[in-house]
């Protein structure tokens, strides 16, 4: 897979993630579009061309009041690649706001 990253904090919260752009997922890891209208910021979306060119919403976040919430599109398989796992970390030091 091929990743699309945006700007944002959740890229080093904990591990510096900022040169990702290809890393090996399952294709199960996979989203759908968010709605344009609502508040959430699509912040990675994934491009394959075995998922027929497809490109995927991979990881939303959203900020509503002091809290913030998470969408990882990982699962469904019982594999995960080590940067998933750096993913996931960071998700999480970026959910607490969790200061090195």
């Amino acid at each position: 897979m091929e990743i699309y990253p945006q700007r944002h904090d959740i890229y080093n919260s904990y591990h510096n993630l900022t040169h990702l752009n290809i890393f090996k997922i399952s294709l199960t890891h996979k989203s759908h579009k968010i709605k344009e209208n609502t508040s959430a910021k699509v912040v990675m979306t994934l491009y394959s061309e075995k998922a027929n060119n497809n490109i995927q919403d991979y990881l939303v976040i959203n900020e509503v009041g002091k809290g913030r919430i998470a969408y990882w599109a990982a699962g469904h398989s019982n594999t995960i690649s080590d940067e998933e796992k750096k993913i996931f970390i960071n998700i999480v030091a970026w959910l607490t706001q969790y200061k090195k």
